[in-house]
């Protein structure tokens, strides 16, 4: 089941241009971003994660089109840049925040933060 989509997307800045002609994820499946510094990276996940829009194409969220409104969307997403953009500090606030951020109750946190350090293999 495909989850994530993105078709003809191009995002410009000044005489840089970002084009991806079609992306998408399905349910399970990892993407790794490798490239030179300059080529991209971090501007795809800022697209990809609807923090930045590109002035063309498409993006599919769990098979329904992202629009204008994409608060809802965007909750559902979470996207770590090599720049710390949440808190400093180790990885487990970091985590931690995520999942405050998303509701989970107290009493289900340290088991939560756990499985997630453990999913990622960040728990060492």
């Amino acid at each position: 089941m495909t989850v994530f989509q993105m078709k003809d997307i191009r995002f410009a800045q000044g005489d840089w241009e970002l084009k991806i002609p079609e992306l998408s994820l399905v349910k399970g499946e990892a993407l790794g971003i490798i490239g030179k510094n300059g080529a991209g990276k971090s501007t795809l996940l800022r697209v990809m994660s609807l923090l930045a829009k590109p002035q063309q194409g498409e993006i599919w969220f769990d098979g329904a089109k992202v629009g204008r409104n994409n608060l809802a969307v965007r909750r559902k997403m979470a996207v770590v840049l090599h720049e710390p953009l949440l808190i400093s500090g180790p990885v487990i606030k970091n985590v931690g925040l995520a999942l405050r951020f998303k509701g989970i109750a107290s009493s289900q946190y340290q088991t939560e933060v756990d499985y997630w350090l453990t999913y990622f293999e960040l728990n060492h």
